[in-house]
């Protein structure tokens, strides 16, 4: 009886189902059928139930006609030998049923790839999922209204302890496209700048990573579409950041050559309220910096290159001229031509826990297979004594950002000099 009511369940209902639910079909089928047998023997073990109570109410006359049961143990999952019994109806059943269902799935997968192009099928394709989204402009009138939104801004802030997050952690947080609900295109993720706020003075972290956008719209549309994710453990909570109070840890004195790529391309100055001269005019000035470095180093390419027909005379004029510029001060006639002048913030990186002794000479000895940046006060700076803990907090800025990662991962979290009387260091990126 067991086997005919699991046969009917099967042939009934999973085998004709399971060809259009599963495309595999043996997993699922596998499952499948160990569902289907358990329930048959729950179903079983219910109506013997309901025999044996009917025949204690019977009385002796019950139980007379039914002595050729004897003491056969009741069927259930506790007794080892209807373990064994179950066990043999899934070898037995799942036999048959997977064979028919590996016959289906060529068909199967035949239908599916000739009406790829099929309008009647129902499934949905990138190009019905991108029509039922959201355009990005939508994306301000569904901010709601809190302390967190409360700045018209296309700069996004986020407090954290994790000083070792990176720009790939929130690229990573964006939805995929099967989840989002405002159309970018078939972008990954929103293009936004990222920077580590700091103090100015000391490079010390403020606590904020400010995610940097193209437009408020962009930065509407990141805010709310990772709305109730997590960075490792921790839930993401942004804020529109106000321009006037956070870009004083944008900016340090002590690298005055930083880039500003970043600034130069915001759209929306103009709901800056307070400040609003002081900032612009900033900008406008290392704008006008960098036009004018780009101008002097075409101006020394061209002089370099006259170098090769002119006499040593020539060359006095080219050193003359290089000296004139303002960065070129400190770097040799010879590596003039290999020198990019703005560092990027992805190059910088910060030591903490190094032991009280060491000295900038020490450091650049220590980074003698690494390419440090050619200005040698800018190179590696000494950012601030602990008299009291022993240890000192520096800044090295190398040419690319190779060396900058190799050195976190050298570094960071070891003794310095692998001694173990020396405190651990902590390394990370600017």
């Amino acid at each position: 009886m067991v086997q005919i009511a699991v046969g009917n369940l099967l042939v009934g209902k999973h085998i004709r189902q399971g060809v259009g639910l599963c495309y595999n079909g043996k997993a699922w089928f596998s499952t499948a059928l160990k569902t289907s047998v358990r329930s048959s023997l729950t179903a079983y073990n219910i109506k013997k139930e309901k025999e044996e109570e009917t025949q204690t109410h019977d009385g002796p006359r019950a139980v007379h006609n039914n002595s050729h049961l004897g003491n056969s143990p009741k069927f259930t999952r506790n007794n080892p030998s209807n373990l064994r019994e179950e066990d043999k109806l899934l070898k037995l059943l799942f036999k048959s049923a997977a064979k028919d269902v590996e016959d289906q799935v060529p068909k199967l997968s035949k239908f599916l790839m000739d009406n790829l192009d099929s309008t009647s099928l129902d499934y949905k394709d990138s190009s019905s999922l991108s029509s039922e989204l959201l355009d990005i402009k939508e994306a301000p009138k569904n901010l709601p209204r809190s302390n967190l939104t409360r700045f018209k801004s296309n700069i996004l802030k986020f407090k954290s302890r994790d000083s070792l997050l990176e720009h790939s952690d929130f690229k990573r947080i964006y939805p995929m496209r099967e989840e989002r609900v405002y159309d970018i295109g078939q972008k990954h993720c929103l293009s936004f700048d990222f920077v580590k706020g700091r103090h100015p003075k000391n490079l010390l972290s403020n606590g904020y990573f400010y995610l940097i956008f193209a437009s408020f719209e962009e930065a509407a549309v990141y805010w709310l579409e990772t709305l109730g994710r997590q960075l490792n453990g921790t839930d993401v909570t942004f804020s529109f950041a106000d321009l006037n109070q956070e870009f004083e840890f944008f900016q340090t004195p002590l690298l005055k050559n930083l880039e500003i790529s970043q600034f130069l391309n915001l759209k929306e100055l103009d709901s800056v309220d307070k400040n609003k001269n002081e900032f612009a005019s900033f900008i406008k000035f290392h704008k006008n910096k960098k036009e004018q470095l780009l101008k002097q180093q075409k101006k020394h390419d061209s002089l370099q290159e006259n170098t090769e027909l002119e006499s040593g005379q020539g060359i006095g004029k080219i050193s003359s001229n290089l000296n004139s510029m303002p960065l070129a001060d400190h770097i040799p006639l010879h590596e003039q031509d290999k020198v990019n002048f703005e560092i990027k913030r992805s190059n910088c990186v910060l030591l903490a826990n190094l032991p009280k002794h060491v000295t900038s000479e020490e450091l650049h000895d220590f980074f003698w297979n690494y390419d440090l940046y050619p200005i040698e006060e800018e190179a590696i700076q000494l950012l601030l004594k602990n008299d009291l803990m022993n240890f000192n907090y520096w800044l090295v800025v190398f040419t690319n950002i190779d060396d900058a990662e190799r050195c976190v991962r050298n570094l960071n979290g070891r003794h310095w000099y692998n001694n173990e009387n020396m405190p651990l260091t902590h390394v990370e990126t600017f």
